[in-house]
């Protein structure tokens, strides 16, 4: 029975028995004595010792405790010292590896480091460089450059920095070159490095001393650039130095939870694919080809087709987050299983678009005396069976030993002559013209037409043992002349507009409607009263106008002061207005939308009118000395509003803000005008002989002036002037 011992190796804690315990101490003792004389002994024995302890965490495989078995294998990688030119070591002390050649070409995976003995920063490209075996790093620095020019250079080198470990072990320098890490190759690398740094060193003391022998100030001006820029090479390096782990100890735990969160809900996502496909099997062999065995080898490989990529992200996740390595068998397995997959879909995809090529559809017409008056339009709901999966169950349902599909459309026209006719077309397709038109003798529809009651189904059936090949069927009802229509609340969404109703008067939220078939079209009072209401409201006389929301306003002269609004009903009710003084305020409130209504205003003379974010105005008819508009936008308002004026006045004043549009059709005496924030006036059929015009957006605008001109700039007019009159500033 062997004693055995905890030793730490190179950091790492084991457990060994006394024969490897002793072999291992005079083989690192050995190692020791060969390497006493060079400066990097200490460096050089304790990169052996960490990569002799990684290779024994990798050659335990689970097994506690560190035997001459393993003690063989590690020496059979890390070579004897005998191999690299030390003292052999004693008789006693060697291993059963003796007389085993130790293979100096043992070939190593490379991995990816952080290369700090060839780093500018913080020796990311170095490291990729070294990865890829490009001997200059220069070509992946010059990459990164570019990519920083895009916006994701630096962010994507600062996240490899972060997430890329450095090489800090003569063994992880080795690795990322894809060399073995054995005895003579550790210490060549670390001897390497202490050589490096001593003419490092050698050459900044020759620069500084050659520095200061020389009085060249550009020599000296030189030096001090490149210090100063090694300096702040240096600063950077050390200030990213100490954000990189902190940036490193954030993005991978977020970076391990977000993991964690997507695979589950990638297999959360296979798994609800596989009951989606499983629920809608039924219905993916109801419109799948005629082939049984097809349709079933079409509905597994859809499942595949879709599942196989989610479990190949899946993978991949796992080996990003937690270095899970994939079988090479397992990789070559999906690949193969999904492109079979892919390819079965497809081949049954193609042929079940051969069995639709060819359409067929006939026609029959049902005659029916309906004597009543008011007839009543249905399409009653179904209790059937809609657990089809979802989406599905939306279209096509279980009904008894037949699939019911919800494709059934309906439309209203006028009857020629005194009878109610009910048109029925059915249609499919095939891939054959014969095949098209046996698929339609096998659809069915409910119709009941009960005294003057007309009820159809939404759901057309076609039996279990017969394909879906795009049946449907449209109705047309035929009503006479003078007839009344009352459309059920569940006709809406299978009733189509046609010439004689539209689709407002089919979506009406009006109760009870009743449509009297007149003319080509159909009417309804209480329909027209409700969308084309009219009200007119008492005001008293007024002289000044103020308007808000969005309005369609007509002004125009009158005999006396009077006030129309025109709309949907409930909209009108909404319209606040007072008389104050002679002032006469309209506005809505703030959920109402009043585009489509309009206003009518009338008056015998007005000497404002204010337009607050309204639509439209029109302003016609006023013959008098004084008149103030005033226009802007409100909050509220998102369009151009269109203002025209047609008129005569003496002396116009017109103030204009934001998206205001003024045409003006008349003539005046003066005319001051002040636009800002886009407002535009067209006033070419406008004619006056003195104008002021101001304000901050002029260059749209128009006028026609005959005498004299004021404006800001008048050796700049930056709007167009007919009539050449005299030009003077403000």
């Amino acid at each position: 029975m062997n004693k055995t011992f905890n030793i730490n190796l190179g950091g790492y804690p084991f457990a060994i028995d006394e024969d490897a315990y002793v072999y291992i101490q005079n083989y690192l003792a050995t190692i020791r004595r060969h390497f006493s004389a060079s400066e990097g002994c200490e460096e050089i024995l304790y990169d052996i010792e960490v990569r002799m302890a990684e290779l024994f965490q990798e050659h335990l495989k689970g097994r506690a405790i560190i035997s001459m078995k393993e003690i063989d294998e590690v020496i059979m990688i890390m070579g004897k010292p005998e191999d690299f030119g030390a003292e052999p070591m004693t008789e006693s002390f060697h291993s059963g590896s003796k007389g085993k050649k130790f293979d100096t070409k043992i070939k190593t995976g490379k991995r990816l480091f952080r290369d700090p003995d060839d780093k500018k920063v913080g020796g990311v490209c170095s490291g990729i460089a070294a990865y890829f075996g490009i001997e200059d790093p220069l070509w992946i620095r010059l990459i990164f450059a570019l990519l920083i020019f895009s916006g994701i250079g630096a962010v994507t080198y600062i996240v490899l920095w972060a997430l890329i470990p450095e090489a800090s072990s003569a063994g992880d320098k080795l690795s990322m070159r894809g060399e073995p890490a054995t005895i003579n190759n550790i210490a060549k690398i670390v001897e390497e490095e202490l050589s490096d740094l001593g003419e490092k060193i050698n050459e900044w003391s020759k620069d500084i001393s050659g520095k200061k022998k020389s009085g060249d100030s550009e020599g000296k001006n030189g030096f001090y650039a490149k210090a100063a820029l090694a300096k702040g090479v240096n600063v950077f390096g050390h200030v990213a130095s100490g954000i990189i782990p902190l940036i490193r100890n954030v993005v991978r735990p977020i970076f391990l939870t977000i993991s964690i969160i997507v695979l589950s809900a990638l297999g959360i996502a296979w798994a609800a694919s596989f009951v989606g496909i499983s629920f809608a099997s039924p219905v993916l062999h109801a419109i799948g080809p005629d082939s049984a065995l097809l349709g079933y080898l079409g509905v597994g490989s859809l499942f595949f087709t879709f599942g196989l990529p989610i479990l190949g992200a899946m993978l991949l996740i796992a080996r990003l987050a937690f270095s899970y390595r994939i079988n090479k068998n397992l990789k070559t397995g999906l690949w193969t299983g999904w492109f079979l997959s892919l390819f079965t879909t497809m081949f049954a995809g193609m042929s079940t678009i051969k069995e639709y090529k060819s359409h067929h559809e006939f026609t029959t017409v049902t005659d029916y005396n309906i004597e009543a008056q008011d007839i009543k339009i249905g399409m009653p709901e179904e209790d059937l069976d809609h657990s089809m999966g979802v989406f599905v169950d939306k279209f096509i349902a279980d009904k008894d030993d037949k699939w019911a599909v919800r494709d059934v459309n309906l439309k209203v026209e006028k009857s020629k002559d005194n009878l109610v006719h009910i048109e029925k077309r059915i249609s499919s397709r095939g891939e054959a013209q014969k095949d098209a038109q046996q698929n339609t003798l096998y659809v069915g529809n409910d119709v009941q037409v009960n005294g003057n009651e007309i009820q159809i189904s939404k759901y057309l059936t076609i039996p279990k043992n017969r394909k879906f090949r795009n049946q449907s069927i449209d109705y047309t009802i035929y009503i006479p002349e003078g007839k009344n229509i009352i459309l059920e609340n569940n006709i809406k969404g299978r009733l189509h507009s046609s010439d004689l109703i539209n689709i407002d008067q089919i979506y009406s939220d009006i109760d009870g409607l009743k449509w009297t078939v007149k003319g080509k079209g159909v009417f309804s009072e209480i329909y027209n009263d409700y969308h084309n209401h009219k009200k007119e409201v008492s005001t008293g006389n007024y002289n000044k106008i103020i308007i808000g929301e969005n309005f369609n306003v007509t002004i125009k002269k009158g005999d006396k002061s009077n006030v129309t609004f025109n709309g949907n009903k409930e909209l009108v009710e909404k319209i606040r207005y007072k008389n104050l003084d002679g002032t006469l305020t309209i506005d809505g409130d703030e959920d109402g939308d009043f585009r489509e209504l309009s206003i009518i205003i009338e008056s015998p003379s007005l000497e404002l009118i204010h337009l607050n974010g309204i639509k439209s105005a029109s302003i016609e008819g006023f013959n008098q000395d004084n008149l103030k508009i005033f226009a802007k936008d409100s909050n509220r308002s998102r369009h151009d509003a269109e203002i025209k004026f047609s008129g005569n006045i003496k002396n116009m004043d017109i103030s204009l803000e934001g998206n205001q549009n003024l045409t003006l059709i008349g003539t005046g005496e003066a005319m001051s005008a002040v636009l800002n924030n886009g407002a535009n006036i067209n006033a070419e059929k406008f004619i006056v002989n003195n104008a002021t015009i101001s304000g901050d957006h002029t260059h749209e605008s128009s006028f026609y002036i005959q005498k004299q001109l004021h404006c800001d700039s008048p050796e700049h007019v930056d709007f167009k002037v007919y009539g050449n009159p005299a030009v003077s500033k403000l």
